[in-house]
Formats: structure tokens, sequence, C-alpha cells
């Protein structure tokens, strides 16, 4: 499997989107809790479009998602934007 390159600045980017969100999940809008803890309510990275469709590891492009969200939108393919995600 290849590894992803991520930036050194990406946890920054995370944050900054936690804090713009005022660290509600971009999708299901619940509080998180702080990266790393691995619970389903873990703050992580969502790249609104994803890296392999040509999307950027930019401020624009990164909200903040809860591990549960992140992961379970990108089950569903293509993956759903927020506001289906949200019907679903």
């Amino acid at each position: 499997m290849k590894k992803r390159y991520l930036p050194q600045y990406f946890p920054v980017l995370r944050h900054l989107a936690a804090v713009r969100q005022l660290n509600r999940c971009y999708y299901c809008e619940k509080p998180m809790s702080r990266s790393g803890t691995g619970l389903p309510t873990s703050c992580t990275a969502e790249h609104l479009v994803a890296v392999k469709e040509s999307g950027k590891h930019s401020k624009r492009n990164i909200v903040a998602a809860c591990l549960r969200c992140n992961q379970g939108r990108h089950q569903i393919q293509p993956a759903p934007g927020p506001a289906k995600y949200k019907a679903i």
C-alpha cells in the first residue's frame, strides 16, 4: 500500500477547521473530541475535494469531521457532499 503524503502543516489546518466550526463536525454537527483519541467523535481532517480528484491540502478544502462521519462518508461511492450526507 502506498503511503500518503501529508504536509507538516496538516495538523494546523485540521485545528483551524475545528476552531472555525466551533469544534463541531462538518457533517453531523455534533461536538468532537480531541484528535488522535481513536474515539468515534475524534476530530479528523476531511478534504471536501479528495486529493485523488485534484483536491488540495488547503484551508478552503479542509474541514473538521468526526471519525465516524469521515470513515462512513468514504464507504459510500462516490462520497456524497455534506448536504446529501446529512440526509442519509
